[in-house]
């Protein structure tokens, strides 16, 4: 989970004889935490460290100046099978070292496409990304680019859909859809402060509600 104060994000591919030292010595000192809540995940990361590792599901906030070493298996293991301490030393893995901070980067050149979402998260970065940066603009610059740039709407509530096509001047569909955005695009972020629990049905009851824009640039 991103923390607010965290403006941009750098992504950085290790090989795995990298990622297992840093991993090593990160473990060792004691000041890590481990989100790893897949028992296979565990075991196949607990023989190529050495060390035994319980599966655990950790909620993670990151602050600027965190690193976070983000493993993904290339391939599932097999369902029920039991793998060789060989087979699991030896499993396909990508690595990923993300820095996390403060400021922001800046972007001189305009995004060629958006996506239009009412949150981010680096979960919808696609692999050939090298980090995003996050900037806050007034509601006039997020309109102009909504009707300037490509955008495609991955707002999956029909009357927040509404109030933004309302808003801005242009049709924006409900559509509940997966983000894989690439470098040289963008997210495009509306966060409405809604109360807790609270769903809204009529999009001109939304416009009482505090509101931000975020453009996410991904490079």
């Amino acid at each position: 989970m991103l923390n607010p104060e965290v403006k941009s994000i750098e992504k950085e591919e290790l090989t795995e004889e990298e990622a297992i030292v840093l991993a090593t010595d990160w473990i060792s000192s004691g000041d890590v935490k481990i989100n790893c809540p897949f028992e296979s995940t565990a075991k196949i990361l607990s023989a190529k460290l050495g060390i035994h590792i319980e599966p655990q599901a950790t909620r993670i906030s990151v602050m600027p100046g965190d690193q976070l070493l983000q493993f993904t298996l290339k391939q599932r293991p097999p369902e029920g099978e039991v793998l060789t301490e060989e087979q699991l030393q030896n499993w396909p893995i990508n690595w990923l070292l993300l820095t996390f901070k403060a400021e922001p980067k800046e972007v001189e050149e305009m995004p060629t496409k958006i996506y239009l979402a009412n949150a981010f998260t680096p979960a919808m970065l696609a692999p050939d990304t090298n980090g995003f940066s996050v900037t806050e603009i007034d509601e006039d610059t997020a309109k102009e680019i909504l009707q300037k740039i490509p955008f495609v709407s991955s707002i999956g509530h029909e009357a927040t859909a509404a109030f933004i096509s309302e808003l801005a001047g242009v049709n924006v569909p409900a559509n509940r859809v997966s983000i894989q955005a690439h470098p040289g695009e963008a997210v495009l972020v509306l966060e409405i402060a809604l109360p807790r629990g609270v769903l809204i049905q009529d999009p001109e009851e939304l416009k009482q509600y505090p509101r931000k824009w975020k453009i996410v640039d991904i490079w």
